[in-house]
């Protein structure tokens, strides 16, 4: 019985180290936009419900920055936009592509959204294209990059 408590200790210990250094890497990789990035992969958490079921508030979110010609009707970007005169970052799904010979834009809607997003993103706005979602991660990570989570940790180990 010690010995499987022991094992089961030293899991949680290695996760928790893992975790320290991604985060650490994550704090000192920072791409445009000061967003997280690694050899052209971005990384985050999601924060609100309007991609469910697809991808749920608290997932971290793994993309590949954005080339041209990368992303087509139905794949999942995420992208800047100016709210309440702040950037900040959204991620839907492209339900139409225009392209007028001189600049592409989308039209995009989250998938627990009603009606399309109201204006259309175009493609120097697109910080890049989303490959998946793994569950949950997100709202870890966002715990512990919070003061008061990463001392919770601190006093665990």
């Amino acid at each position: 019985m010690k010995k499987i408590l022991v094992i089961i200790l030293d899991i949680v210990i290695f996760i928790i180290i893992f975790l320290a250094i991604f985060l650490t890497v994550m704090s000192l990789t920072k791409g445009k936009n000061s967003l997280s990035s690694i050899f052209g992969y971005y990384f985050f958490s999601v924060k609100t419900e309007s991609m469910e079921p697809t991808i749920k508030k608290g997932d971290l979110i793994i993309g590949k920055e954005y080339k041209n010609d990368d992303v087509k009707k139905d794949d999942i970007i995420s992208f800047y936009v100016l709210e309440n005169d702040r950037t900040i970052i959204k991620t839907h799904r492209i339900k139409e592509v225009y392209d007028d010979g001189a600049l592409k834009s989308y039209l995009t809607k989250g998938d627990n959204n009603e009606i399309p997003d109201s204006d259309l993103i175009p493609e120097n706005q697109v910080y890049g294209k989303v490959l998946f979602s793994i569950k949950k991660i997100g709202k870890i990570i966002s715990y512990i990059q919070n003061i008061r989570g990463l001392i919770n940790i601190v006093f665990f180990v």
